[in-house]
């Protein structure tokens, strides 16, 4: 027969951070499939500038995920039936960024990167 040995308490375990990892959602979206792969292109080379003002390298913005789809919404008509009508293309474009733990870089991150994603108007 084995032998047991059981050990019973009670642990506290602490460390500081020291590795942070940024995830991002970016989603443009227009009628036209041109003008929406434009849009989103204009959307990271934005966040691209903002990342780099900040100090990153452009290198250290990663792709997690990027695909193209379309958008319908549903139409009722004067019978109450409903139909699908096209509403235009979504590209969205998923990003990490991943760096050493650093308060300076958080607080810069954490105050620009929110205007940097909002959507904006190109033309």
């Amino acid at each position: 027969m084995p032998r047991t040995i059981t050990v019973k308490g009670i642990g506290k375990v602490s460390a500081k951070l020291d590795y942070v990892v940024l995830s991002m959602s970016l989603e443009s979206k227009d009628i036209n499939y041109d003008r929406a792969m434009v849009l989103a292109s204009q959307h990271i080379q934005h966040l691209t500038e903002t990342i780099c003002a900040i100090g990153f390298e452009k290198s250290d913005l990663k792709t997690t995920r990027f695909n193209v789809g379309t958008d319908y919404n549903n139409i009722k008509d004067r019978n109450g039936n409903y139909h699908k009508e096209f509403a235009g293309y979504v590209i969205s474009h998923n990003l990490k960024l991943e760096f050493d733990f650093n308060m300076e870089n958080c607080r810069r991150l954490l105050l620009q990167l929110p205007a940097a994603c909002r959507t904006r108007s190109y033309p």
